[in-house]
């Protein structure tokens, strides 16, 4: 059984432990709270957890389609001497990455975001420390810290992907959040729930769109869809982050 058909049949809790604990990318932390005890609130946080693992998986899948499909950047020919082969280029292709970036390398809209995520780091090793802190039966606060933690480490990636999107597309995306502070507890859940279902939408459009760009011969019909994805991917980014906001206000 995979994490899919777990989740369409709704497998039984320990075959889903098993299932997260296999997955690269698993939560020490929260695979530890998992196996302590099976509880409606550890089921649901599990449910939850391998739902983003089975995406992650499905855009590794795109990803690969996409790098399978593209033409690769052709460089200039080497000359070669007589009964020499050129050697196959192995080296693999740069990702993106910004350990260097700093706040003077953004504009001044993105300042606070940027000012925000280092202090969510900072809060989040702390709770880290805290979380270590706790006997085995203290299960409760365990999973809350896990949850807590997750929560910044969301937002945070949130944060490097408007990063990224302004380092590609040189747009500074507004994202002012709505008001939710008329909002009650439970209403506040209700609409992180349905800002989840709106970027599980955003997030099969867009790969949706990325695979279809692959198929497309024409320079028309690519930059049309080009258009397409970063209108998803600046949809998807405000969706994100407004889910941060969310999750901030409901562990508060």
């Amino acid at each position: 059984m995979n994490i899919k058909q777990w989740l369409t049949d709704k497998g039984a809790y320990q075959i889903g432990v098993q299932l997260y604990m296999a997955h690269p990318n698993a939560n020490s932390n929260l695979t530890r709270v998992f196996l302590r005890k099976e509880t409606p609130a550890n089921k649901q946080k599990l449910k939850y957890e391998l739902k983003k693992l089975a995406k992650s998986t499905t855009q590794s899948v795109v990803n690969a389609i996409v790098d399978t499909v593209h033409l690769p950047v052709q460089s200039k020919p080497q000359k070669e001497t007589p009964g020499q082969h050129q050697k196959p280029n192995t080296q693999a292709p740069q990702r993106n990455a910004y350990q260097g970036l700093h706040i003077k390398d953004l504009p001044v809209e993105l300042h606070s975001i940027y000012i925000q995520q280092k202090a969510d780091f900072q809060l989040a090793c702390s709770l880290k420390l805290q979380l270590n802190a706790l006997p085995a039966v203290a299960e409760r606060e365990a999973l809350e810290l896990c949850i807590k933690i997750e929560h910044l480490f969301d937002g945070i990636a949130t944060a490097w992907e408007v990063f990224d999107y302004y380092k590609q597309h040189k747009t500074v995306l507004d994202l002012t959040p709505p008001s939710f502070t008329d909002l009650s507890a439970t209403q506040l859940i209700q609409r992180r729930n349905s800002k989840r279902a709106s970027i599980t939408k955003a997030e099969k459009r867009l790969q949706k769109y990325t695979t279809d760009r692959a198929l497309l011969g024409t320079k028309t019909a690519i930059k049309l869809i080009d258009r397409r994805i970063q209108k998803t991917e600046a949809t998807l980014l405000k969706h994100k982050h407004e889910l941060t906001q969310l999750n901030k206000l409901i562990n508060a």
